[in-house]
């Protein structure tokens, strides 16, 4: 039972450290409840939680490769800020060029 156990939290500790970076962040600040975040025009409500300094908007380590459009707002009971557009691109890299044998 001991080991089936200890397996367990093994198999929680390493998958759990599988589902790893790239995150969209923002750094914590205060009088924010959550933040609203627009990810190529699917809106999503995230909680604010501070991590240590930054806040987890979104995992993208499963986004597909091309242009993204992002932005973002920090929210309250008062209300919402202005948002902050931006946009990035997750480009693979290219192919190797001039494989070849040397003597």
């Amino acid at each position: 039972m001991k080991k089936l156990f200890l397996a367990l939290i093994c198999f929680i500790i390493f998958t759990g450290s599988a589902l790893a970076a790239p995150f969209l962040v923002c750094d914590s600040q205060l009088d924010v409840d959550e933040y609203i975040v627009v990810f190529d025009g699917t809106e999503e409500v995230v909680p604010y939680n501070d991590a240590g300094g930054y806040v987890v908007l979104k995992d993208l380590a499963g986004i597909t490769e091309g242009d993204h459009n992002v932005s973002v707002k920090a929210k309250n009971i008062w209300g919402e800020s202005s948002e902050v557009p931006f946009v990035f691109t997750k480009a693979l890299p290219g192919i190797p060029q001039g494989t070849r044998l040397k003597k």
